[in-house]
């Protein structure tokens, strides 16, 4: 991490909060291509009775949510805390591969009783 005042020349710190707006909107446009997408698919009917497909909507919108707290904190130029936002957006990402690689329909419950979500049906049926 680079301090703000380590930097001594104005050119130079012109130069740092010019990258880092960059890398920030780079970071922004690539989450929002994401979130585009994402609104697509939940809007799509879904083919069979269950709701496999939760778990996974889920976990995109955690990751979503993760990449734009670093993109934030990237253009404030706090490169440390942006560790833990990239490992749990990279953990929802590996889950949701996991989930859509076979088996969908199990894993997706398995996601749903280990976080205690509740069955999508409850919340209509009461």
């Amino acid at each position: 991490m680079i301090f703000d005042e380590s930097i001594s020349s104005p050119d130079a710190r012109l130069v740092y909060e010019r990258r880092r707006s960059e890398l920030a909107r780079v970071i922004h446009d690539a989450n929002q291509l994401v979130i585009e997408v994402f609104n697509v698919l939940k809007t799509q009917p879904n083919k069979e009775p269950q709701h496999n497909h939760v778990a996974v909507l889920l976990l995109t919108r955690h990751a979503m949510e993760m990449v734009d707290g670093v993109g934030v904190l990237v253009e404030k130029g706090c490169a440390e805390p942006c560790k833990n936002l990239l490992r749990s957006a990279l953990e929802a990402a590996l889950g949701v591969l996991y989930i859509i690689e076979g088996d969908s329909a199990r894993r997706n419950l398995a996601y749903q009783l280990a976080q205690g979500a509740p069955h999508p049906t409850r919340a209509i049926c009461g």
